[in-house]
């Protein structure tokens, strides 16, 4: 029999469990059971980042977006993970194919605010950032990273406004 799925299964469970090298083993065998389903390299890639081996979780995930091109929650992982390995200028191109396949979700608006005021492209990152909040008005930790953007740009009283919100919303970020 074919357990590709319960390999993959078992890999997410331990993966969650915090069992990151554990999941890595099942992850890898499921694909070498299946190895063309997009949804398999995307987990194993987000293992590999879990385990901070980024160049591999970067393969791994452009794999994925190779078999499913139209993958949006790839795209915005794979700017992430560029992002750490400090490629920037793909991780903006990244986030926003991920955008354009799904322009309503605000995680990736946040994202994209991310690598934006990385790039010192404040502006644009704090219209991001708005844009993450519009779609989802509780995004605590969006509030927050608009108001170290606005705070960057001198915008120092709504940047408070900012702050106060996030911390409204989640207490545990004023620590």
């Amino acid at each position: 029999p074919n357990f590709a799925n319960a390999y993959n299964n078992l890999a997410n469970t331990l993966k969650r469990l915090g069992k990151s090298e554990e999941a890595l083993y099942f992850s890898r065998k499921a694909i070498e059971k299946k190895p063309d389903l997009a949804d398999f390299h995307f987990n194993l890639a987000n293992i590999l980042k879990d385990l901070d081996k980024l160049q591999q979780a970067e393969l791994s995930i452009r794999r994925a977006i190779e078999l499913k091109p139209d993958f949006a929650i790839a795209y915005t992982n794979l700017g992430t993970i560029l992002n750490e390995l400090e490629k920037f200028d793909d991780a903006e191109l990244s986030h926003k194919k991920a955008i354009k396949l799904n322009p309503n979700c605000p995680t990736f608006y946040y994202n994209l605010g991310n690598t934006l005021r990385e790039l010192y492209k404040l502006e644009e990152a704090e219209i991001s950032n708005r844009k993450a909040i519009e779609l989802k008005p509780d995004f605590a930790i969006a509030y927050s990273n608009l108001g170290i953007i606005l705070r960057a740009l001198g915008k120092r009283e709504e940047a408070e406004l900012s702050i106060r919100k996030a911390i409204i919303i989640e207490p545990d970020l004023a620590i």
